[in-house]
């Protein structure tokens, strides 16, 4: 080998070592050899990835359990997915319910349709039915049995209103669905109803119940218990109303004897029971169906749009929510609420002389008849 390539050659084996050397330093030293930065960029990807494919999952999944539902009937707030077979039947279901959706909620406008599926299955005593169920966040949730022969879908319309005031129960704020405690549901007779309210208001024992029904507008908004007193048991009660309401657990703690001596009579120790009930357990003065009453009276008042203005209210209490529906006052709408349920109140029926003369000698001859039982007769 000559000089000069002999030269060449230590040359590059020289620098080929103090590279390796330079770097066998640096990875003594500590030195990354991957950067944090790109590393995070890339799990943040890797996830996004993952949350995509799982939502392509709940699509393909959603797909496959709609694809056997060929056919959807729509009428307002109403829409059923079925299958050929079962689409006339569907439609009527549809029909009836949107018809007691709108007698009570008001018109569909602008509302979003709540999905049902109806099926076709046999089973059970008949030979046929339909299965309706709830289509909730692409899930099957809540059924109902549907006969085919007879009277078709006679218990159809009630099931989907009844899945619908669910929906919309569940979307009120919290507070709202505390104080009204379940969904509001149509009424076939709403005056039947405030009659029945007024009925339970005025033969109520409690103070506030009471003033309420008479006239005191201040009565009726303490009654509704918007906000919880600081002490309830004396602010809502009496100390019969406090007896009364304490002994109705008397029969299944016989043994507390707290509860022995408010049932005696101590109205002491019937506020020391009712005090340590949980707030939820204490009967307001105003029924939780006065409280249904109310929203609905809000509801008719406000007419088109009410009910998506009271989901939306951002008001900080319960009676300027409601009153936000009505597009009034809280105060004009409990006075409202009140004159409806008096004007409901029922009517007493008068008799006419001969109707009265005619129960007199009815009422007197099976009293007579009565005299003549063994019972009677001294032995």
């Amino acid at each position: 080998m000559s000089e000069v390539p002999r030269v060449v050659l230590s040359c590059m084996l020289a620098l080929a070592l103090l590279g390796s050397s330079a770097s066998a330093q640096g990875v003594g030293t500590g030195t990354p050899l991957r950067d944090p930065a790109i590393e995070r960029a890339n799990a943040t990807h890797l996830a996004s990835l993952a949350v995509d494919a799982r939502r392509q999952r709940t699509v393909a999944d959603s797909i496959r359990k709609w694809a056997q539902f060929s056919d959807t009937v729509r009428d307002g707030r109403i829409r059923i997915a079925t299958t050929p077979e079962l689409v006339e039947l569907a439609r009527r279901i549809a029909r009836d319910a949107e018809a007691a959706l709108a007698r009570t909620f008001g018109p569909s406008a602008d509302v979003a349709p709540m999905t049902f599926v109806m099926r076709g299955v046999t089973g059970g005593n008949w030979a046929k039915q339909a299965r309706l169920e709830r289509w909730i966040s692409d899930t099957l949730e809540g059924a109902i049995a549907i006969r085919l022969q007879g009277e078709p879908g006679v218990n159809g319309p009630a099931f989907l209103v009844d899945g619908f005031a669910k929906k919309q129960f569940g979307e009120l704020d919290s507070a709202t669905r505390t104080w009204l405690r379940y969904p509001l549901q149509p009424a076939h007779d709403r005056k039947l109803e405030r009659s029945a309210i007024y009925v339970d208001i005025a033969t109520s024992e409690n103070r506030i119940a009471t003033e309420c029904r008479v006239g005191s507008l201040e009565r009726c908004r303490e009654g509704f218990a918007f906000e919880q007193p600081a002490d309830p048991v004396m602010s809502w009660y009496e100390p019969a109303n406090r007896h009364r309401i304490a002994v109705r657990t008397f029969t299944r703690r016989r043994r507390d004897p707290v509860l022995e001596r408010c049932s005696q009579g101590d109205d002491q120790a019937c506020i020391a029971d009712l005090r340590s009930w949980a707030p939820s357990d204490l009967p307001p003065p105003l029924s939780s169906s006065a409280r249904h009453s109310l929203a609905w009276v809000a509801l008719e008042i406000g007419g088109e749009g009410a009910l998506a203005r009271l989901g939306s209210s951002t008001a900080a209490t319960v009676d300027q929510r409601l009153a936000d529906a009505a597009r009034t006052t809280p105060e004009k709408l409990i006075g409202a609420w009140r004159d409806s349920v008096t004007a409901a109140r029922p009517r007493p029926v008068a008799a006419n002389p001969g109707t009265a003369w005619a129960a007199v000698v009815w009422g007197s001859l099976l009293g007579i008849l009565s005299m003549r039982s063994s019972r009677w007769r001294t032995r």
